[in-house]
């Protein structure tokens, strides 16, 4: 798995971790779409299985736009660039933090710091925050990773399994910069619950 896969799954599994009320309502999802294998009549999951894990691909989403830059976005100016009371010269590297935008309280009202998990497909006004200096829906191509099969595949079969914490109930981000690569430090503990899957 690429690096910034592997980062996305454990940002996703230490919010799971943090977020412990969470995890109730996402293994009652997993409960009701699990389907029965015809050969062994034991649960599995499939391609068809998956796309009905909404609460879960929105829970990843969220993620996606509270971790912050999950895509780097660089830019150079082509000419000079008014923004508010600045003027960034022709030839500099733009790199917005995406962040800024995705947590902005003036754009997108009180709720835009918390992490909300809305189970169904249309996207919120949060979701379709965008970090893009022309305003474009860029968050919505990360949107395709959110739903893939194998990263929704590898939570469910981990909650499955195993129950999830967090000791001491919070992680450490490292590179508040870098989020694509670098994951946060945090001790997670993983014991067995009684298995679904």
């Amino acid at each position: 798995m690429p690096p910034s896969r592997s980062s996305v799954i454990i940002w996703v599994v230490y919010e799971m971790a943090v977020r412990r009320e969470m995890l109730p309502a996402l293994r009652e999802e997993l409960s009701n779409i699990l389907e029965v294998d015809c050969d062994s009549g034991e649960p599995t999951l499939t391609y068809a299985s998956l796309r009905n894990a909404e609460l879960l691909d929105s829970f990843i989403r969220e993620v996606f736009r509270m971790k912050g830059d999950t895509l780097s976005i660089v830019r150079l100016t082509t000419k000079d660039v008014s923004l508010g009371s600045s003027v960034i010269p022709k030839g500099s590297f733009v790199i917005p933090m995406a962040t800024l935008s995705h947590e902005n309280v003036e754009n997108w009202g009180d709720d835009a710091k918390s992490l909300l998990v809305i189970a169904g497909l249309e996207l919120t006004k949060l979701q379709r925050a965008s970090a893009h200096p022309t305003g474009r829906l860029e968050l919505e191509n990360l949107l395709v990773l959110a739903a893939s099969s194998q990263l929704l595949l590898m939570v469910l079969s981990l909650i499955s399994r195993v129950d999830i914490f967090m000791e001491g109930g919070e992680y450490e981000v490292i590179d508040p910069m870098n989020t694509v690569a670098v994951p946060p430090r945090g001790q997670l503990l993983l014991p067995l619950a009684k298995p679904l899957l």
